[in-house]
């Protein structure tokens, strides 16, 4: 792969790890959110997410502050 779709496809990577930080509970999937990018194979997504960021977006989506603000405290 050359550099500059490297480089493009990591930027994908990025845009859906935000829409999973940002997302308000319950408002997206993250097949949502890869398909949103372009990623339709979503095991090979899955897989380079991991690696990329050292969790999968199952566990970035539930980070996520805004997943959890609704419950109580």
């Amino acid at each position: 792969m050359s550099a500059p779709l490297a480089f493009l496809r990591r930027w994908r990577f990025h845009a859906v790890r935000r829409q999973l930080t940002l997302a308000p509970a319950g408002g997206l999937t993250i097949t949502q959110a890869a398909y949103s990018q372009g990623f339709y194979q979503l095991g090979r997504f899955t897989a380079e997410y991991r690696q990329i960021f050292g969790e999968g977006p199952l566990e970035t989506l539930r980070r996520s502050p805004r997943v959890h603000s609704d419950r109580p405290g």
